[in-house]
């Protein structure tokens, strides 16, 4: 599968959401064998934060991180909350944000050309309402869908004849200023369920 889109995760070297419990990976590159990160300082790598950037528009690579990635992709699992459930079913998500359907701020609203986006952060950071990852919906009669874009049923509240959770597009926003409303439609299980698969695949 050919895909444009890449997910970056957001680096910094302040700790602030690590203690709002934003799942995130401290490298230091002082201490690592492959040394030539790109890093200067000890850097928190937060999965919990992405952001959707068309591939052909990045830079030139400046470093490369080799022996943390298998623990950085342990993080971005968690971070995406794979196969913790939604808001409605029992267990480790239950009373969370993930599964819900939101509406954007106007600002989310122009740059994803939608006003709405499904909630998918682990369970335990999204109650925090921090940074939120969300999925772009978009309707599938508007676009031609993406091969790992998931069908959500069930949700006929929403201004779209056929409702698409966009998987490659999964992105942050800040909840508090981004996020303007709650719709209070939650997938069901079975979308749940296929959005994490595609997720997981989506990120090998």
């Amino acid at each position: 599968m050919e895909n444009d889109v890449c997910a970056l995760a957001f680096c910094s070297t302040s700790g602030t959401e690590a203690q709002f419990g934003a799942t995130h990976f401290l490298l230091n590159p002082h201490r690592t064998t492959y040394n030539r990160t790109g890093f200067t300082a000890a850097t928190y790598i937060y999965p919990s934060r992405l952001i959707a950037q068309d591939a052909n528009d990045l830079g030139p690579i400046v470093g490369k991180v080799i022996d943390e990635m298998p623990q950085i992709r342990d993080r971005l699992r968690e971070a995406l909350g794979l196969w913790t459930g939604t808001t409605d079913t029992p267990g480790e998500a239950a009373g969370s944000w993930r599964g819900r359907v939101v509406e954007f701020s106007n600002e989310i609203e122009a740059a994803l050309e939608t006003k709405f986006g499904l909630i998918v952060t682990e369970p335990r950071y999204s109650i925090e309402q921090r940074f939120q990852l969300v999925l772009p919906v978009w309707d599938a009669d508007d676009i031609e869908p993406d091969e790992l874009d998931v069908s959500l049923t069930g949700l006929p509240a929403l201004p779209f004849k056929s409702p698409m959770a966009a998987v490659s597009f999964v992105q942050s926003v800040f909840h508090p200023g981004q996020i303007a409303g709650d719709t209070t439609l939650v997938v069901n299980a079975a979308a749940m369920n296929e959005i994490d698969r595609n997720l997981e695949y989506n990120f090998g």
